[in-house]
Order: structure tokens, then sequence, then C-alpha cells
């Protein structure tokens, strides 16, 4: 079984801002179910994101590369062993949610109220020792 918890929230007002801070709803986690290392074909899963912010910001959502040190594969582990997967912000898994660096991008959504959903998938052909994979990711609101 693959899990990818997206655990910890953090709300990050801009310095100059006074208005509350914005709040996110992640609807559930991220489970991939069992990945087979036979398989060509991409595991795929999403959920979805609500954030909630006072209406006159405009925020900026970006989301941590957990255990990984690139956004160019975040890696999911299982003591030693990992399998690289991806975040994305489009279902074609073309544009990879991140902080902006490195190729990644962040979702800006309207000012006030929006949703979107997390797109993520783990390759196929990946040799990988059985056990329970897994990854915590922070989400950080900027306004």
């Amino acid at each position: 079984m693959i899990a990818l918890a997206v655990a910890a929230l953090v709300a990050a007002p801009g310095l100059a801002s006074a208005a509350p801070p914005c709040r996110v709803t992640v609807a559930g986690s991220l489970v991939f179910g069992t990945y087979d290392v036979f398989s060509a074909t991409p595991l795929d899963t999403s959920v979805l994101v609500q954030l909630t912010c006072p209406a006159a910001q405009a925020p900026q959502v970006l989301i941590s590369k957990g255990n990984s040190t690139t956004y160019a594969a975040r890696e999911l582990r299982a003591g030693t062993d990992a399998l690289r997967y991806n975040l994305f912000l489009d279902p074609g898994f073309t544009r990879v949610w991140g902080d902006g660096t490195e190729g990644s991008s962040v979702w800006a959504p309207p000012k006030g109220n929006a949703q979107t959903t997390i797109w993520a998938r783990v390759p196929g052909n990946q040799d990988a020792a059985a056990g329970a994979y897994s990854d915590t990711l922070v989400v950080t609101v900027f306004l």
C-alpha cells in the first residue's frame, strides 16, 4: 500500500498583511493503492483541496518536496527504499506543483475562496521492494 499524507498545513500571511490567515482543507489523503513493479502503467490518484481566504487576498499555494531534495521527482519512502512520484496541478500530469523553483509551479487561485485538485502519479516500471511507502508534505499559503 502506498499512501501520501498531506499532513502539515501552514498559512503564512505576507509581511505587510494584517489579514487573517487562510485555511486549507484537504479532502482525505492521497492513497495510490498497490504498486505493481512489473507494470509499465503509472499509478494515479487525486484529492480535492479547498482554500478559504479573505476576499481581498490573492494567495499563492506551495507544496514542499517532502522526502525528496528535488521537485524533478519526489520520493515515497519505505525505510531506505524509494519510489519516484510527483504532484501536479493538471490532470495531464504536466505542471509539477511545488514552490515555483526547479520548473515547478504554484497554485495562484483568484481572490477569496477556491478549490482545485492535487493530481498525483507514481510512474510505472520502478523496481521497488515490498513495503508501505509514504511521504509527508507541507502546504504553505502566502498572501
